[in-house]
């Protein structure tokens, strides 16, 4: 019966680590080469318009041009301030499940310090599994790590967004061409469009972590399961050892 919840054990282990792996996959290379892609086109477009926004503008032009500029501002501040928020409470999430998956690695070297020799049935010790879930512990550190220069990153395009829009309104030396004009609205659309396009990508990150999270949650509960059919087993074999003993002593 030992050997029967060891095999469960490891059936049990290798299920989280598929769903594991298959979350951490698609957030680390189809959602992040997207994410890449749009922050290139993001930046490609803010070159262009930061290096409009440097030239001089009379005041007419300004005031022209000041209603999209606040817009796409606004904007711009509004997605940013809501990707920030969003990552930093991942990182909260993330850090919290880390310390989770840490006690639990703990808890697990105690319990079966004893029997870390005895193979399982794909011929990995346990002592071998519990290596393999520390490796993933560390791959979601990196990933914390990487959100976390992601929100500084934010942060400070967002300061060089509101320096460049308060320098530019006070401009007005030289009158710009009407061409100009039109050419700025051009890419303070395409600017917008990609900062939407960043948030729905986000959006639908949150939902690759809900499902994920659902998924943890119906890992933890096997895993409770078994830890109490592993106690009960251990109870009944010392009890069935106490059992032979007695004879023997006789």
């Amino acid at each position: 019966e030992f050997h029967i919840l060891k095999s469960r054990f490891e059936e049990i282990q290798s299920i989280v680590r598929q769903a594991e792996l298959s979350v951490y996959r698609s957030s680390s290379s189809e959602a992040e080469t997207r994410r890449l892609e749009l922050e290139d086109r993001l930046a490609a477009v803010q070159e262009e318009y930061e290096s409009l926004l440097t030239r001089n503008l009379s005041e007419a032009d300004v005031e022209e041009v000041k209603a999209p500029l606040e817009n796409a501002y606004s904007n711009k501040q509004t997605a940013s301030l809501q990707a920030v928020d969003e990552l930093k409470a991942d990182i909260t999430h993330k850090a919290a499940e880390n310390g989770r998956l840490q006690t639990l690695i703990d808890d697990l070297q105690q319990r079966v310090k004893a029997g870390t020799a005895a193979p399982m049935a794909n011929g990995k010790t346990i002592q071998q599994q519990i290596a393999e879930f520390d490796i993933m512990k560390k791959s979601l550190m990196r990933d914390l790590q990487n959100r976390c220069e992601r929100v500084v990153e934010l942060e400070i395009s967002l300061d060089e967004t509101r320096e460049q829009y308060n320098n530019v309104l006070p401009s007005s030396n030289n009158r710009a061409q009407q061409k100009k004009m039109a050419f700025l609205e051009r890419n303070l659309e395409q600017l917008t469009q990609v900062q939407r396009q960043l948030v729905e990508q986000n959006s639908a990150l949150k939902k690759e972590v809900a499902i994920a999270e659902r998924k943890l949650i119906a890992r933890n509960e096997r895993i409770q399961s078994l830890e109490s059919l592993l106690q009960d087993s251990q109870e009944k074999l010392a009890s069935a050892n106490h059992k032979y003993a007695v004879p023997c002593a006789v």
